[in-house]
């Protein structure tokens, strides 16, 4: 079961590393934005299956990716009139649950492991573009919720708030700051201040001492 863990959790990064590079190039048009509708399914049900669930759990689970996939589309493409609003709302917040309960469950099976392989520096990576991905949604429902919570360039394109929030968070986890999108209530600005911290923190601390951990193990089988 661990390896079939870990083999979830190489298509998850690859499922996340495509998202990042292929969604600039997607999401102006319709087949692309159901791509990318699709690419979001996919990394749900790859955190799904690194959950170890008993199979009755497990397909509830599935019951509500799929939920938050048809809310997604539904409310991009107004399928249901009047409704697009709490569809989006569903889904951002299922998506917001499964993101933290895979980076819990990553994380605890991470800092569990005895020797530090390639397999855990890519559980390390993985957890490093969820919480983007994660604090890109809580963005996104601010958004959805007021759209004056945030200012600049996400009001040029506000049927595609997502997408630049995901850009803003990056943005904001590695400490750019480019200015050109600007929290304006409490909320944005101390959950943008939180993702700055965590993303030095992360880098710094964790995945420097997995790198750490894997480079002086190896070193000492070279010596052996």
């Amino acid at each position: 079961y661990a390896l079939a863990c870990w083999r979830a959790r190489d298509r998850l990064l690859l499922v996340l590393v495509f998202l990042l590079i292929s969604s600039p190039f997607l999401q102006n048009s319709t087949s692309g934005s159901i791509i990318i509708s699709i690419t979001f399914l996919s990394a749900l049900l790859s955190i799904i299956y690194t959950f170890n669930l008993e199979k009755a759990t497990f397909w509830i689970y599935v019951s509500l990716a799929v939920l938050a996939f048809i809310c997604g589309v539904s409310a991009q493409y107004n399928l249901i009139f009047n409704w697009s609003e709490s569809l989006l709302l569903i889904n951002r917040i299922v998506y917001i649950i499964f993101i933290s309960l895979a980076i819990l469950v990553i994380g605890k099976r991470i800092f569990s492991i005895q020797k530090v392989g390639s397999d855990t520096i890519q559980g390390g990576i993985c957890i490093y573009l969820l919480i983007g991905i994660l604090w890109a949604f809580f963005y996104d429902l601010f958004f959805v919720l007021d759209n004056d919570s945030f200012s600049g360039a996400i009001h040029s394109q506000p049927n595609n708030s997502l997408n630049l929030f995901i850009y803003y968070s990056f943005t904001t986890l590695t400490t750019l700051g480019y200015g050109d999108i600007v929290p304006q209530n409490y909320k944005g600005m101390m959950f943008s201040n939180i993702e700055a911290i965590i993303g030095q923190m992360y880098s710094a601390i964790v995945l420097a001492r997995l790198v750490g951990l894997y480079t002086a193990e190896e070193m000492s089988k070279t010596d052996d």
